[in-house]
């Protein structure tokens, strides 16, 4: 069998043309490939360092702040806010949180039950110095309501009424709540 294998095999190797017999030294093999390493490790710190002066340079982009979001977060953000709370008993709430040291409040309600037609719900500022004030108006709708409140002098108390649609000069109606703060 071992007779046969080498019978089987060419007796003349072919000799290859002085082109393709050109041989390459391993240094410059090295040479090239440093060569290619160093244009790769150069394009990666080129992109790398785009990013992060795009990053650093750039300006943020953020949401603009509502009036009512930049008070809620003075209020809350008050060494003296207080919170009060008052769950009615046709359902829904009423929660004021003021701030003596910024002069402000928010009032926040959710849920309220529907108001008689042609009428709605107004927020009143009630204290021993002055005449009830009116605050603003709101639907009764399932979902949360907040008006803010930007002068609290005089006022110890928030009461909500009802009123005639379009609010009243004075509270007529009846009192929904009266949360003293």
């Amino acid at each position: 069998m071992r007779e046969a294998l080498l019978a089987a095999l060419p007796t003349a190797v072919p000799q290859a043309d002085a082109e393709s017999a050109k041989v390459i030294s391993l240094a410059e093999r090295r040479r090239r490939f440093s060569i290619a390493v160093g244009a790769v490790a150069a394009a990666l710190i080129l992109v790398i360092g785009g990013v992060m002066v795009g990053r650093v340079t750039a300006p943020e982009e953020k949401a603009p702040v509502s009036a009512l979001e930049q008070q809620t977060m003075a209020i809350l953000g008050s060494a003296d806010m207080q919170l009060q709370r008052d769950s009615l008993s046709d359902g829904g709430s009423v929660i004021v949180a003021t701030s003596r040291e910024v002069n402000q409040a928010v009032v926040i309600a959710e849920g309220l039950p529907p108001t008689p037609p042609g009428q709605t719900y107004q927020m009143w500022l009630l204290g021993e110095g002055h005449d009830p004030t009116s605050v603003g108006t709101m639907g009764a709708e399932p979902v949360r309501q907040a008006v803010p409140i930007t002068d609290l002098t005089g006022s110890d108390r928030i009461a909500v009424t009802i009123e005639p649609e379009g609010g009243s000069p004075q509270p007529t109606g009846e009192v929904v709540t009266n949360v003293p703060f």
